[in-house]
């Protein structure tokens, strides 16, 4: 699994960020390239001030801890955007 950190967006005084699973696989074959990409939601995570909360999918609260397994950063990088 490749999580990344999506553009976050501003919705009235909350900042929103999700984290999604990405993959892309090429195959050349005979001089012709083949390529497929898949791109899904895998967390949520929501600002509000100076508080930070994280949710799967499903609506289950996620920790600090599991974000920043799934992606490096990601839970200080979604604090500190302005």
């Amino acid at each position: 699994m490749t999580v990344s950190l999506d553009q976050m967006i501003n919705v009235g005084p909350s900042r929103i960020a999700v984290l999604s699973d990405r993959a892309v696989k090429v195959i050349h074959s005979n001089g012709i390239v083949f390529f497929t990409g898949r791109k899904h939601p895998v967390a949520v995570l929501i600002r509000q001030g100076a508080a930070l909360n994280a949710f799967g999918l499903e609506g289950n609260p996620m920790t600090r801890e599991h974000v920043e397994n799934l992606c490096p950063g990601a839970w200080r990088t979604v604090l500190d955007a302005g």
